[in-house]
């Protein structure tokens, strides 16, 4: 069994997009392990957190990177209210990130903020806007300070790129997927220092 240090990656289809990267890019460095699935929103998130937390072993896991919000601000139903308002969105968050650290108190835990929608309006029409994600990212990374935890700003990397760099009105393209997961890969290297 292999005695390098585990991280694990807990978030949504935009984390699914770099996973497998990042997996690849630290392969020599630590053993990253996700959920094969969506982890969607918070309240999915705290539903669910116990049963992925069983893949890892608590002696091992050096680092938790955790993002949603996608699936929090979207609004599915026809009332144009998002599925998680933005106070219990920032409550979530930090319940989440609080429990981590009280779960693994020598693991780096970190907030990864929610990635832009696509800046071609005409593709990016889904319930949600770029300025409303900046309002959940906003909120995330005050509760995420209030936790204890670190921030990794994916908002910021992926702001300014252009249309081309995405798949669909969220979603990135394979070669964006790589930039995010080589951008993800790096910051853990540093998490992986504390």
């Amino acid at each position: 069994m292999s005695q390098k240090p585990q991280i694990l990656l807990i978030g949504d289809s935009i984390r699914m997009g770099y996973c497998h990267n990042v997996r690849a890019e630290l392969e020599s460095e630590a053993e990253v392990l996700f959920p094969e699935g969506n982890c969607r929103c918070t309240a999915f998130v705290m539903e669910s957190i116990a049963a992925w937390l069983t893949m890892c072993d608590p002696e091992r896991l050096s680092a938790i990177h955790f993002n949603c919000g996608h699936w929090d601000a979207a609004r599915f139903l026809d009332d144009d209210l998002p599925v998680t308002p933005l106070n219990v969105y920032a409550e979530n968050v930090g319940r989440i990130l609080s429990y981590l650290k009280r779960r693994f108190p020598d693991a780096a835990v970190s907030f990864a903020t929610t990635t832009p929608m696509n800046p071609d309006p005409a593709k990016a029409n889904v319930g949600r806007t770029t300025d409303e994600l900046r309002e959940y990212n906003r909120v995330g990374v005050e509760a995420a300070k209030q936790a204890g935890a670190d921030i990794d700003d994916l908002f910021a990397l992926t702001e300014d790129w252009p249309t081309e760099a995405f798949l669909d009105y969220c979603h990135f393209t394979d070669e964006s997927n790589k930039k995010l997961g080589a951008a993800v890969s790096e910051f853990l290297r540093g998490q992986l220092k504390k």
